[in-house]
């Protein structure tokens, strides 16, 4: 085998190697905390994987539902009302920016 070759072989190997190594190092995305092992899969598999969950979860009562879209939701709205609430307060009556037009309608939607 001539040089080059080998040296594609050895890199080739350790690029294997490294790939295996990061793949065995990932989570596998299944939360077990969440798991009632005291139900048996096959008798009711739903409550199995989250029984725990269902136990312990708190749904605010305003909400259909509660997860990490409802978190994410949540935390997008309140920066959303932030920088408008911002636009507001630093709109010039003459300024005609989208910025400044954002922010008057705002305020003047919010004037009560």
């Amino acid at each position: 085998m001539s040089p080059i070759g080998l040296r594609a072989s050895l890199a080739g190997f350790i690029l294997a190697v490294l790939a295996t190594a990061a793949a065995a190092a990932q989570p596998s995305g299944i939360i077990t905390a969440n798991m009632d092992t005291a139900v048996r899969p096959q008798d009711n598999f739903y409550k199995y994987v989250n029984g725990r969950w269902l136990a312990n979860a708190k749904i605010p009562a305003d909400l259909p539902a509660y997860g990490s879209y409802w978190t994410l939701r949540d935390s997008e709205q309140t920066q959303l009302r932030e920088l408008i609430e911002a636009a507001a307060k630093s709109a010039e009556p003459t300024s005609q920016t989208e910025a400044a037009k954002i922010g008057r309608l705002y305020a003047g939607y919010m004037d009560e």
